[in-house]
């Protein structure tokens, strides 16, 4: 609202009292316009950030392209050794290569059997002189 229609606003009303609050009104109502233009602008943006054709999620979308691009290159690579170990595993030599590594040394039964004999009380031990 001009000064001049101001002025002969409060010529009509007679009253400075009116006029204020008019006044007020006015910026009150110039202040909330403000405010609802900064919040349909945010408004825009956040719906720009989390949109379905935003930046983040077309960068999201090109990080999980490449990540499964990446998958498929490894798993292509790796077939050919799943191929060899099916290979080796059907292969009779060395399956029994693989039972005879799977048993215990000779070395350990021996050691095992010499603890045996040791912690076993014999009937020549001191201790089983002395109870008899």
């Amino acid at each position: 609202m001009t000064a001049s229609e101001l002025a002969k606003l409060q010529r009509m009303l007679g009253g400075s009292h009116v006029l204020n609050e008019y006044r007020r009104l006015e910026q009150e109502r110039s202040t909330w316009m403000t405010a609802t233009a900064e919040s349909n602008s945010l408004a825009e943006q956040i719906k720009k950030l989390v949109g379905h054709d935003s930046v983040a999620v077309q960068m999201a979308k090109q990080m999980y392209d490449a990540q499964k691009a990446q998958e498929d290159s490894i798993r292509k690579m790796l077939d050919p050794l799943v191929n060899i170990r099916s290979g080796l595993l059907a292969d009779g030599s060395i399956q029994r290569m693989i039972d005879e590594f799977s048993k215990p040394l000779a070395a350990t039964d021996h050691f095992t059997k010499l603890m045996d004999q040791v912690a076993r009380p014999s009937a020549y031990s001191p201790i089983s002189l002395i109870t008899t």
